[in-house]
């Protein structure tokens, strides 16, 4: 983790804290902290990456509305569901209104994006359509 945070400084001073290589490196770090359970973290470096993609790229960019969902997943991980519910929502809105129903990142998204109930809730969920016969 040590190497990961030094990484990110360097691609502040160096190249800018909005260049596409320090947004990398962000992403980077906020996938491992997660993986060692540091949610906290995690949280401020996705919040961070979906801001800069938001200034940067703009609001309705496919990768703002990529660091919107890993947001919201974050935060489902977190058991923060109204919040992860929120972004995912908000995620789903955005790519409704910008992509094409039928555009490929549009079809395949949208079971990503959908909130799943908490474990312990006992809404019905909907079935995954069966795979077409090769």
């Amino acid at each position: 983790e040590p190497r990961f945070r030094e990484l990110l400084e360097i691609c502040r001073r160096a190249l800018s804290p909005d260049h596409h290589n320090t947004l990398d490196a962000i992403y980077d770090l906020r996938f491992l902290l997660k993986a060692q359970g540091k949610f906290a973290d995690a949280e401020k470096f996705a919040e961070e990456a979906r801001e800069i993609c938001r200034r940067t790229l703009g609001p309705e960019h496919l990768d703002t509305v990529d660091a919107i969902h890993q947001l919201g997943l974050l935060f489902k991980d977190q058991g923060k569901h109204d919040k992860g519910k929120e972004c995912l929502s908000e995620a789903l809105e955005i790519l409704r209104r910008t992509v094409e129903p039928d555009h490929p990142p549009n079809r395949s998204a949208r079971p990503r994006y959908c909130f799943p109930s908490p474990p312990d809730s006992h809404a019905r969920r909907v079935p995954r359509a069966p795979a077409p016969d090769a």
